[in-house]
């Protein structure tokens, strides 16, 4: 295995944001970095784009698949593919902060123990200008032992946009899980059996768009990804208090990817896949009862908005609100 680090970036059809990706990647400072564009038979002009960064920089690495494989497979194949000690795994409308590898590698190389290298992501979204830190909370900087944080990297988990991997990891895990919160799932099963170190400080940016995988599930994809993530960290090396702790943070991850999820389809007067999504957190008890009146009087609004185009006047919403059902004590 060479020294070095590779940057996989899945793509596709993003060749209009794609460059920001790779020249935030190709602007790093590292001995043996490599960047390794695996191209999901993209038709938009993605590989003209790779090929004039390829052009004039060998470190740039370009497949292309004939057919479609699926986001999940893309992103499996590139990680098999990386022949480096180290690898981070991008996505194709995310950024580098400069100097992260850089950080990243001295972070290893302080801690030769630990096998993730877990920095912090700003959380941009697109649609307003709005941006955070995520992990916001729950972690101190430095070295962290394997299977003591299973449960707290589920429930404030970083970004893998942020996260540098030793091989190792790799072939200890194996395959990814295709549900939508694969990468949670992937960096929760990594940190029951692997030391990590974090930092605090934010080395890459993710980009909010309303279309990212956990905004957009469905209840049968809620569903299907509690079971496997329930399944999975039931197999993981831990203590029974440990799995106990591990199988609450799984119910709570699930539980806020569903409460996103049901305030991206309101916000996009997604009627029907709000209604769908509320009936499936009604079914696992997971909303409040303002929460079950709020999407009561969804579903009336949905209803008036199909009638007619004009937004709901303040007296149809005090009339909405009026006959709201009553909630049992």
């Amino acid at each position: 295995m060479a020294p070095g680090v590779t940057v996989v970036i899945p793509t596709r059809q993003r060749a209009h944001v794609l460059p920001t990706a790779m020249e935030s990647v190709l602007g790093q400072d590292v001995p043996g970095l490599r960047l390794l564009v695996c191209d999901n038979a993209s038709a938009d002009g993605t590989a003209e784009v790779v090929d004039r960064y390829a052009a004039g920089d060998p470190r740039v690495l370009y497949h292309r698949h004939r057919q479609d494989i699926g986001a999940t497979a893309n992103f499996q194949w590139g990680m098999d593919a990386v022949a480096t000690e180290h690898f981070l795994l991008l996505s194709d409308d995310d950024a580098l902060l400069p100097g992260f590898l850089a950080r990243a590698a001295g972070g290893l190389r302080a801690h030769p123990q630990a096998a993730m290298f877990c920095g912090a992501s700003v959380v941009y979204d697109e649609r307003t200008g709005a941006h955070r830190v995520r992990p916001d909370r729950g972690w101190e900087e430095g070295l962290h032992a394997a299977g003591e944080h299973v449960a707290r990297i589920l429930e404030h988990h970083f970004l893998w946009t942020g996260v540098v991997f030793h091989v190792r990891v790799r072939e200890a895990l194996g395959r990814f899980e295709p549900v939508p919160l694969v990468d949670v799932l992937y960096l929760a099963k990594a940190a029951a059996s692997f030391p990590f170190a974090v930092s605090l400080r934010p080395g890459a940016v993710f980009r909010l768009t309303g279309t990212n995988a956990h905004l957009t599930v469905t209840p049968a994809e809620l569903e299907r990804t509690r079971i496997t993530m329930q399944a999975a960290v039931r197999a993981l090396p831990l203590s029974p208090a440990q799995l106990g702790e591990a199988a609450e943070a799984v119910e709570g991850n699930v539980r806020g990817v569903a409460n996103r999820a049901l305030r991206e389809a309101s916000a996009a007067r997604k009627w029907d896949a709000h209604a769908a999504l509320a009936a499936y957190m009604d079914g696992q008890g997971w909303l409040s009862a303002g929460k079950r009146m709020r999407a009561a009087l969804a579903r009336r609004l949905a209803f008036s908005q199909r009638r007619r185009t004009a937004a709901a006047s303040f007296e149809t919403v005090v009339r909405m609100y009026a006959a709201a059902p009553e909630e049992s004590p």
